[in-house]
């Protein structure tokens, strides 16, 4: 056994184990994100006027579509190339976050 990371699995490339590990990551962030929620269900719960069981639904719902997108996006890089997606990804961001970081309208 040599001492470089991943030499033990057949088949597995430099880029292979790029992948395996953006996709840990991407859990990474993904577990992150839950549990920073779940941790903050009290004062969200008190913010909004509303009970547990409508935050935790709403931390459900989040963490099972953001679970779709990742589906969803590997498949379509799959079908289209990764560096295509990628690209229509972060034009998609760019036009959409200073929309979205707008204040709202007043009443």
């Amino acid at each position: 056994m040599t001492g470089e990371p991943g030499a033990g699995v057949p088949g597995l490339t430099r880029e292979g184990r790029r992948l395996a590990v953006l996709l840990a990551m991407a859990m990474f962030v993904l577990v992150v994100d839950t549990s920073v929620m779940n941790i903050s269900i009290a004062s969200v719960v008190h913010d909004l006027h509303t009970t547990v069981g409508g935050v935790q639904s709403a931390i459900a719902l989040e963490a099972l579509v953001s679970a779709a997108f990742i589906l969803i996006g590997s498949k379509v890089g799959d079908l289209i190339g990764r560096k295509r997606v990628c690209g229509r990804a972060g034009a998609y961001n760019r036009r959409g976050s200073p929309r979205l970081s707008r204040p709202a309208a007043p009443d």
